[in-house]
Formats: C-alpha cells, sequence, structure tokens
C-alpha cells in the first residue's frame, strides 16, 4: 500500500479514506503545467490590497491562547518572569502588542479553493514544489521612536507584494518572500516580510526536512553560544495548535492531521506554527525590552529564522540574552532569542532591536 494519503477523502474524521500511488499536486488554484519561470514572473506582478478590524473578541482569543498571557509560565530566573500580568485584558482603544497583527487578514479563500494539504494555494508554487514550511520573517515597526502603534478598533490596510523569489540548491528548495505593509489612517505602522520554503514531496515516511537554509534574515545572529538571561520551558499542546489556527483561519494539514503530518510530509507528529513560536519569541522579547510610546515595548526590528521543525507535545525551551554591550557604551540595544527542543536542536533564532532614545 503506498504511504501516501489521497486527502480528496480526508481519512481522520469520519470520511472513507483512499490512497494513490503517488503524492497529489497542488492541484487547486495553482497549475501543475505552469512553469516555475511563468510562476515566478506572476508573483513578481503580484500587488494586493486588504482591509480588517482588529477586533477586540479576536486580540483577547489570542491572549488565552499564548502561554506567555495566562500566567502559568515560571522563568528559570526568579527575578524575571516571562508573562504579561494576567489582569492586562486588552479593550478597546488600546495598543496592539508588537507581533499580534499575526492574527490579521487572514486567508479568505472558500474552503472548495484550497489546496490538498489546506494551504491558500495564492502563493503556493507548480508541481513538484508541493509541501510548504514558514521559513523565516521580519519585523519592522515604522516612526516615530520605533513603532507607530496599530490600536484596538482600528481599520488597517495591508498592501502584499512579492519583492523576491530564491530558487537555492540547484532546484531543491524555492524561497518566497511575502512584503506586507500595515497602515491606518495615522500612517504606516508595520512592514513586515514572511519566507515561505516550498519543497518537493518527501521519497520516505518521516523524512523530516528542516528550512535550514533560509536567504532571509542573514543578519540575524547565529551563534547562541553563551547562557541565556532568562529561559522557559513549556509544551505546545494540540489545543494551542489548534486555537493558534483558527485565529489564524489556517488550515494547513501538518499543525491539524497526525497522519497527514508523518505519511505525506515525513513528519514524525504535527509540527508547531513557525509564526506562533516567534511570536513567542517575541512576546519574550517584549519582557525583556524597556517601555517606549504608550508604555509598549519599544522594539524597532524583529527578524527570526526557522532551523528545525518543531512538534507537538514536547518540551519546548525558549531563551533570551541582552545582546552584547561592549560597542554601546553599556547601553542596551537588543536581544537575541531561540527556541531549543528537548534534545538542545536549535530550532529557531530571532533578534529584536530596541529604540535606545525613547
Amino acid at each position: 500500500m503506498s504511504k501516501y494519503l489521497s486527502y480528496k477523502n480526508v481519512a481522520l474524521h469520519g470520511f472513507a479514506a483512499t490512497r494513490c500511488p503517488e503524492p497529489l499536486p497542488r492541484f487547486l488554484g495553482t497549475s501543475t503545467s505552469e512553469g516555475l519561470d511563468s510562476f515566478i514572473a506572476r508573483m513578481k506582478a503580484h500587488n494586493s490590497e486588504e482591509f480588517d478590524t482588529i477586533d477586540v473578541t479576536r486580540v483577547r482569543h489570542l491572549y488565552v491562547t499564548l502561554p506567555t498571557r495566562d500566567g502559568t509560565l515560571r522563568s528559570s530566573n526568579s527575578s524575571f518572569q516571562p508573562c504579561f500580568p494576567e489582569a492586562a485584558r486588552p479593550t478597546s482603544g488600546d495598543l496592539l502588542d508588537p507581533g499580534h497583527s499575526l492574527i490579521l487578514f487572514p486567508s479568505l479563500v472558500p474552503l472548495k479553493d484550497l489546496s490538498y494539504d489546506g494551504t491558500d494555494p495564492t502563493y503556493n508554487l507548480p508541481s513538484p514544489y508541493t509541501r510548504r514550511m514558514w521559513a523565516g520573517g521580519e519585523f519592522n515597526f515604522h516612526e516615530p521612536k520605533g513603532y507607530l502603534g496599530l490600536k484596538i478598533g482600528d481599520l488597517v490596510k495591508c498592501v502584499t507584494t512579492v519583492p523576491s523569489i530564491e530558487v537555492k540548491k540547484g532546484g531543491a528548495m524555492v524561497f518566497v518572500d511575502q512584503l506586507k505593509k500595515l497602515s491606518t489612517e495615522r500612517g504606516l505602522a508595520i512592514t513586515e516580510t514572511r519566507t515561505h520554503v516550498f519543497l518537493p514531496p518527501v521519497r520516505t515516511p518521516r523524512q523530516t526536512v528542516a528550512p535550514s537554509e533560509s536567504p532571509a534574515n542573514t543578519s540575524t545572529s547565529q551563534a547562541f553560544e553563551s547562557s541565556p538571561d532568562v529561559s522557559y520551558t513549556f509544551i505546545p499542546t494540540v489545543s494551542m495548535l489548534f486555537r493558534f489556527s483558527a485565529l489564524t483561519f489556517n488550515a494547513h494539514m501538518i499543525h491539524l492531521d497526525p497522519v497527514f503530518a508523518r505519511e505525506v510530509d515525513g513528519h514524525p507528529e504535527r509540527l508547531v506554527h513557525g509564526p506562533l513560536t516567534s511570536l513567542l519569541l517575541l512576546e519574550l522579547a517584549s519582557r525583556l525590552t524597556p517601555p517606549g510610546l504608550g508604555g509598549l515595548p519599544a522594539i524597532k526590528r524583529y527578524a527570526y529564522r526557522a532551523k528545525h521543525p518543531i512538534f507537538v507535545g514536547r518540551n519546548l525551551t525558549l531563551c533570551g540574552a541582552y545582546l552584547p554591550r561592549e560597542a554601546t557604551g553599556g547601553a542596551i540595544t537588543g536581544t537575541q532569542l531561540w527556541a531549543q527542543n528537548e534534545q538542545g536542536t536549535v530550532c529557531m533564532t530571532a533578534e529584536a532591536s530596541f529604540i535606545v532614545d525613547v
């Protein structure tokens, strides 16, 4: 029997299962006959504009999903606690914390048009690049003083372009950057880059491939040899993944379906979302950052890079260390951050730059 499941008929939730001899192409939304060159040309001409309102209920749902917001985490450093105060309940008019804009602008692709793996096909490559993973990204928070500020209740405009598509390792993987500019009537607030890596299907089950050669975020620190100033360990749960998928309207089955993750994408378990891990590291950076305008962390730039998949139900340790101070005469200018699994493998690295003169 083939190791690849056909997800035209989903097997795990009461439906009949069928199997096919080869991995299915991304037959919905992206033509398998479209060549890579024509896809690149089409994407580089892409320019979309969307509007979304920052709804207080959605922000509250995010708060009860993140372990940094529920008061249960405890740091290895007794003088520092990674959680925000439990009493902090977002209300209309509050400034939106850095990174929480990830819940805005969910995909509005009809269910019938999703790719076979549950993803929005808008940016998916043609066959044979049938697998995709979130490889990295970057936030830049704009002036004044690094963070103009989105507010709960704001109507936000997002303009998305595709400035870069890079073929690596002789065509073995392709990296696609989405550039998102978020603004309100007050002006440009956030510029965000999201990098996805696209790969061919796995040839054998459980052949886990990590997005370890992302061309994005090349300035992010690669060495994490010193001990963290703060760290905490928790276990990402199935419920956490479900809630984050729902908040971001993300139906990618590598986060939801253990059989799909194992048999189709070659992972031993469901994957923790790349942006979820990134957001938790940014939450840690926010706790380490001096307050700026409106009491929010004065973070100017945050960049992150995925290095190894993170799996549900296993210990994950998030670490933060202040950047070296020698070059600034003792001023703290940022933090380096990383997430490591229970084997000690560094799975994601990140760096946050502070606004010093606030």
